[in-house]
């Protein structure tokens, strides 16, 4: 899987955080999980930087192509207060 070159995801329901081990993806050309119900920081490095900002429209994302996370310095803990204030 880490030759993947396109993943679109989009209009799925998807819930919860784009995973942090999507950078490993170095061929990765194309993705998208626009209009899902994603939250939390928007992984950085590897191809990320290229994705165009449609790619991840419609979710509740923060942090590199969107709203900086209401803790700049530590968009992780942003992530895990999030998850706790969400749990039933």
């Amino acid at each position: 899987m880490t030759s993947l070159e396109t993943l679109d995801l989009s209009h799925n329901k998807l819930s919860g955080t784009i995973t942090p081990s999507l950078v490993q993806l170095s061929f990765l050309s194309k993705f998208s999980v626009a209009d899902n119900q994603l939250e939390g920081a928007i992984p950085t490095g590897g191809q990320f930087m290229t994705f165009p900002n449609s790619s991840l429209q419609g979710n509740n994302l923060c942090g590199f192509h969107a709203l900086s996370c209401p803790l700049d310095s530590n968009p992780e803990e942003w992530i895990v207060d999030q998850l706790e204030n969400h749990q039933e």
